[in-house]
């Protein structure tokens, strides 16, 4: 049986710290110097604004349960437990843990009720949590070891229609068109009543964990692809019925789903990247149609393309955007399996970061900015496009009806095209999912809910409703979505789009990588610097649970 925690009254602003809790005994938190101890051990806080973080007011007592929670405390703080540990070893200690700042993520979610601004780096931005990761995992509660995260059987949907109230968390925006979509299903399931509440992105992945911690979840929500991994790990979904076949989608997309080889919900929104570039710019550099689409060729476009600036095309700075820091990952990771290559080895459970494809993707991608072909200072690459300021850059299908809607005088003068590759093609796979709770009051029905939502007409009528790519082949045959040009190239690029590692400790791999290639493209370390300096952080932060 797994014991509710009692969470204090704390200020809204405080950050979240999730771990795996003991399965009996007490838990407080005090304030505490930087370097803290749990039960008499101690560890480090990496901490880089500490002090912008509130102090809590602690002690807090908690009563815990086998499964995951979450307490409310910042990096001033310490946690320690009462009494003997139950999870402890032959020494008496318990589990070492690890704390990590908060950072800003980008969920990859639907861009079009995620954006925050037309500004291409804050368009989808959220304070994460700080999250602190049990190296030990603790047993019992009666679960058999046959199951768990990674290894529960498949759910189970009932013969019959829905029956009872499904309570859905949607992110961004209210959803009108998934609301009516809901009407439908209600109308094709006289006895069901489907509740949908709008989370916002903001607030999203802090809310879910702790309705997780808390056994208070609603029955199914969406989710951001790359939280899927870490939430599975927190034991929080069930894994996808056998009916719900992998085949009906992308592979890249279903691979969002999985957490040790078992899938956790069902792909609802897709998201990859295209070029996208100015054909009013292009053709006065001499280049008729598409950008070339190996990289060595399409890099000499961009320096014919560069040659025109300020003569030919007077407006024009660079050929190409360039996205630095903050998510600049999402753009170089497909570049290393272009090469046939990985920066994780799943079989080996090893990073691969010090491998030569690395360093060739690496290479490819200082060369642009180094060359002078793209900027150095974090300018807006959707301003500078609609500007004339750049001719291309890589970007989700969300800025395609930016442009249509905030930028009318552009079009005919912009298209799209596959992303460039070297050895082969990739892409990265992102986006949504939808996931049924373990907790959930009417999980068949919320199952039957996530399956009508991914038949290959919803997801069409959904699709064009919303600008959203939808992660089904059949989606895009029945809503024949191809017959807008500019859209075929994400639909290329969904047939050879993968899914970033699947593992807990992601983000901190990412945003590890997201500060190496800073360094990289400013000049401050070299290719065989960035390929040591990763291989090491990421092989220190390990793959979590």
């Amino acid at each position: 049986m797994t014991h509710r925690p009692c969470l204090p009254e704390t200020p809204a602003d405080l950050f979240g710290l999730a771990f795996l809790a003991p399965r009996s005994g007490c838990v407080r938190v005090h304030t505490a110097p930087p370097t803290s101890t749990f039960s008499g051990r101690a560890f480090p806080i990496r901490d880089t604004e500490r002090r912008a973080w509130p102090t809590p007011p602690g002690p807090y007592p908690l009563r815990v349960g086998c499964s995951s929670l979450v307490l409310r405390l910042t990096a001033d703080a310490a946690v320690t437990a009462d009494g003997p540990h139950p999870c402890a070893g032959p020494s008496g200690r318990p589990p070492a843990l690890t704390l990590s700042p908060p950072r800003l993520y980008r969920s990859t979610a639907r861009s079009r009720i995620m954006r925050i601004t037309t500004r291409h780096t804050v368009r989808t931005v959220q304070i994460l949590c700080v999250t602190v990761t049990a190296a030990l995992v603790a047993t019992g509660c009666g679960r058999s070891e046959d199951s768990g995260p990674g290894k529960d059987a498949p759910a189970e949907i009932a013969a019959g229609k829905a029956k009872g109230t499904v309570v859905m968390w949607s992110m961004g925006d209210p959803d009108e068109d998934l609301k009516e979509l809901a009407k439908k299903f209600e109308q094709e399931n006289p006895d069901a009543t489907v509740k949908i509440t709008a989370v916002p992105w903001s607030a999203a992945h802090d809310k879910l964990t702790t309705a997780v911690a808390g056994g208070n979840t609603p029955d199914m929500s969406m989710v951001g692809s790359t939280w899927m991994a870490e939430m599975a790990a927190m034991n929080a979904f069930q894994a996808t019925p056998a009916s719900i076949k992998s085949s009906d989608f992308y592979p890249g997309q279903w691979g969002t789903t999985k957490y040790k080889d078992t899938s956790y919900g069902v792909p609802f929104i897709a998201d990859t990247q295209a070029i996208y570039y100015r054909t009013d710019i292009t053709t006065k550099a001499g280049i008729k149609g598409a950008l070339a689409g190996d990289r060595a060729g399409y890099l000499k476009d961009l320096e014919a393309i560069q040659a025109t600036a300020g003569k030919e095309n007077p407006k024009l700075r660079h050929a190409s955007g360039l996205v630095m820091g903050f998510n600049s990952w999402i753009f170089w990771v497909p570049m290393v399996w272009q090469q046939g290559g990985d920066i994780y080895d799943a079989k080996t459970g090893k990073f691969t970061f010090d491998s030569p494809e690395v360093a060739k993707a690496l290479e490819y991608y200082a060369s642009v900015p180094k060359q002078g072909l793209a900027p150095t200072d974090r300018a807006d690459n959707v301003q500078g496009f609609r500007d004339g300021l750049i001719a291309v850059y890589q970007e989700g299908a969300w800025a395609g009806g930016s442009f249509h809607k905030d930028a009318p005088e552009l079009d005919g003068k912009w298209k799209t095209m596959p992303v460039p590759y070297s050895e082969q093609p990739s892409g990265f796979a992102g986006g949504s999912d939808l996931a049924v709770f373990k907790d959930a009051k009417n999980p068949d029905a919320a199952w039957k809910f996530a399956q009508f939502l991914t038949e290959p007409a919803n997801l069409a009528a959904y699709s064009k409703a919303t600008g959203s790519l939808p992660p089904a082949p059949q989606a895009w045959t029945e809503g024949k979505l191809t017959e807008d040009e500019n859209m075929k190239a994400f639909a290329e690029q969904l047939e050879v789009s993968k899914a970033p590692p699947a593992i807990t400790t992601w983000q901190q791999i990412a945003d590890a990588i997201d500060s190496e290639l800073e360094k990289l493209i400013l000049g401050k370390a070299s290719v065989a610097e960035v390929q040591k300096t990763l291989q090491s952080k990421a092989t220190s932060i390990g793959t979590g649970r």
